[in-house]
């Protein structure tokens, strides 16, 4: 949602940085980064360094309180990545749970932030070579990750809006931005052998199975290594079999390539 144009005045907008500190933060918003939006993600000064946030809105400030205003660095967003409708829930999160919007915003949008090894490539470098910027960024045909991009930007001194100038070279058609592979863990061998179970993992089994008709939370106890995992997967079966569907949900991100695996193999 775009906000309302000023006309030719400075613009200026309050940003919920992604930190645990209270409040927002006003930031002059430049020209070159396009109109501001209400819930696209920007890259910030703060303090030392630089951090991401979310515009919370657009306001108007007297001249004598924007002087020591620093300017928004970067823009990561064409457009929010949530809807109007969503944007509205999480800010009722936000209340209900007292939390900070630097806070809030960085944890609602905090799987976002991992783009850095996202992957782009220059089908004709020479294209390229009436822009300043992209061409130095792209010199070749060779892929390279967001992080590349940023490094090599910061080596020929450039700090801001590189991520908006090559948003809109993917736009433009001028850059290709690749997807990345499909995890293929567990993908491509026979289907695995199905293990025997053991009577008391059968007991466990039929003592889940025998209540899916309605809500029965269990809670299975067993020392790590002594079977809980075929459990869960016997239990799983005989409800994908009547065509419902099973949720699972891993306690530890270490466990997710054996989980991926075992389920896979499956």
């Amino acid at each position: 949602m775009p906000l309302p144009p000023h006309g030719s005045d400075p613009r200026y907008v309050e940003v919920a940085v992604f930190s645990p500190l209270p409040g927002s933060f006003t930031y002059i918003w430049p020209n070159t980064l396009g109109a501001p939006a209400k819930g696209i993600r920007v890259q910030v000064p703060f303090g030392k360094g630089t951090r991401f946030g979310l515009i919370l809105n657009e306001v108007a400030l007297p001249e004598e309180e924007s002087r020591e205003l620093k300017p928004v660095a970067d823009r990561l967003d064409h457009v929010p990545l949530f809807n109007q409708s969503y944007l509205s829930w999480v800010e009722r999160v936000g209340r209900y749970y007292l939390a900070s919007p630097g806070e809030l915003w960085g944890t609602a949008l905090g799987w976002a932030l991992q783009d850095d090894l996202r992957r782009f490539r220059c089908p004709e470098p020479a294209a390229l070579a009436a822009d300043p910027l992209l061409s130095v960024l792209f010199p070749s045909r060779t892929t390279v990750t967001l992080k590349t991009v940023l490094k090599r930007a910061a080596d020929h001194g450039v700090r801001s809006g590189v991520r908006y100038a090559l948003a809109q070279a993917v736009t433009a058609g001028a850059v290709e931005e690749l997807a990345a592979e499909p995890l293929a863990i567990g993908r491509g061998g026979p289907p695995a052998v199905q293990p025997a179970a053991t009577f008391d993992q059968q007991q466990a089994v039929d003592a889940i199975t025998e209540r899916f008709d309605r809500f029965n939370p269990c809670l299975l106890f067993g020392r790590t290594g002594s079977g809980k995992t075929e459990v869960y997967l016997k239990a799983a079966e005989p409800l994908l079999a009547k065509g419902r569907q099973v949720l699972v949900l891993v306690p530890e991100i270490g466990l997710t390539p054996m989980w991926l695996a075992r389920l896979t193999a499956r």
